[in-house]
């Protein structure tokens, strides 16, 4: 699910629409953390454990502090128009 949120797939942004943003995939990985933790009877577990809830804090951190885009994922044809229209300033700099 971690992996394909990363993917703008329509069934994803309207069924899992909290991993779509970083706060929601913060939380999303403690809460598996805490699931590998309730499972964890080897020293794998606890590696995955781990590392699941260093990248959740990670996220949860990054969501908070990155209030003025309110932490959601990149329009990726926005950021199109946006690059087009800065080449098409560039150009008219040029001439």
């Amino acid at each position: 699910m971690i992996v394909i949120s990363f993917c703008s797939i329509e069934f994803v942004k309207k069924n899992f629409h909290f991993l779509k943003t970083t706060m929601g995939r913060g939380l999303f990985d403690i809460f598996c953390a805490g699931l590998f933790l309730v499972t964890a009877d080897s020293i794998m577990g606890w590696v995955m454990m781990a590392i699941l809830l260093v990248c959740g804090v990670f996220f949860v951190v990054m969501g908070c502090l990155n209030k003025e885009v309110g932490g959601e994922d990149y329009d990726p044809n926005n950021l199109k128009k946006d690059a087009m229209s800065a080449a098409i300033d560039n150009r008219s700099l040029m001439e």
